[in-house]
Formats: C-alpha cells, sequence, structure tokens
C-alpha cells in the first residue's frame, strides 16, 4: 500500500503532490446537492475584525472582545475571543443558553454563584449551563484570554447583574501552586 493510501485504497495525495492523481477527486469536499463545498467558505482574515473594548458597565478592568462569528440563521451560535488584562473580568451574569469558554491564553476562572472557582488554562473547555449565576475572567497577575461560544436565544440572551466586590475576588483569584 502506498504510504499516502487509505486502507479503503482511496488516495490520499492532492494532485502533482506525489506524482500520481489516482482518486484525487474522491478528497474534493462536496456537499449533498453535488456542488464543490471549498467555494461557500468564507473566509474572514484578522486584520478585517476590529478588537473593542468590552463594555464598561458589564466588566471590571481592561477587556478586549474580537467578534469572530455572529449568528446567520439558522445557526444561533456566536462567537468572540475575549481578552483579559490581568485582574480584569466579568460582572456575574447568567444567559438563557448555555456558553461554551475554550481558554486560549494564560490562568483565569469561572465561578458559579455558591461554589468554588474554578481553574481555565489554554485548551481547558467550561460548559456553562443555561440560568447559571457566573463570572470569568482572569487571575491577579496573569493575562487570559479565552473564545466564549453562545447559542444565542433572541437579542437579550445575556442578563448582566452586579461586579465581583474585589474583596470576594482577591480572596480567590490568586494563581494556583504547581
Amino acid at each position: 500500500m502506498h504510504s499516502h493510501q487509505a486502507a479503503d485504497g482511496t488516495h490520499l495525495c492532492f494532485p502533482g503532490q506525489c506524482g500520481t492523481t489516482a482518486r484525487a477527486s474522491a478528497l474534493k469536499p462536496r456537499d449533498p446537492k453535488g456542488r464543490d463545498a471549498m467555494n461557500d467558505v468564507t473566509v474572514r482574515p484578522a486584520a478585517g475584525r476590529t478588537t473593542k473594548p468590552a463594555p464598561a458597565a458589564s466588566f471590571t478592568g481592561t477587556v478586549l472582545q474580537d467578534s469572530l462569528a455572529t449568528p446567520e440563521a439558522p445557526s444561533r451560535t456566536s462567537a468572540t475571543l475575549v481578552t483579559f488584562t490581568p485582574g480584569a473580568r466579568t460582572n456575574w451574569h447568567t444567559h438563557k443558553t448555555r456558553q461554551v469558554l475554550v481558554a486560549t491564553h494564560g490562568t483565569g476562572m469561572v465561578q458559579v454563584k455558591g461554589k468554588p472557582p474554578q481553574w481555565l488554562r489554554a485548551g481547558d473547555v467550561a460548559v456553562v449551563p443555561p440560568g447559571i449565576v457566573h463570572w470569568h475572567g482572569a487571575i491577579a497577575g496573569q493575562l487570559f484570554a479565552h473564545i466564549s461560544f453562545v447559542e444565542t436565544d433572541g437579542p437579550d440572551n445575556t442578563t448582566w447583574l452586579e461586579p465581583v466586590e474585589e474583596a470576594e475576588y482577591r480572596s480567590v483569584a490568586v494563581a494556583p501552586e504547581g
């Protein structure tokens, strides 16, 4: 078997890549209607997106937001890269739908009201169920970033509450040992 051949005999090289074009057309993505799916993919270069400061009424400290995806029917999912400077965080809040946080840089945390906080490090994923009062952000002394995925349910999907009190934040947002 050729080193670029699948167990079913499908050749996995692209045309011109390793000297043969056998079954290369089988690798071209097609949608259910038989169209070339790559013609329908939209690429939004990073330079074309605007990073904006998060609203001070809902965040403590300097927080930057970069919208990656907004809901386009039938999708209801938005994705936002959120960067927290050391000590920055959201207010307490809830969502009508679940929120998924994918940590991408640094050390942060998420805390559900009345429960101990949970650490978030690059690669960690936190899933917050609908209606749960929580906050998330950077720990003291660390930059932190995550991508927030939210399945929206109308324009008022998030209910913002009071800020996390400074004394409460400082009692939990210190670097973990180890």
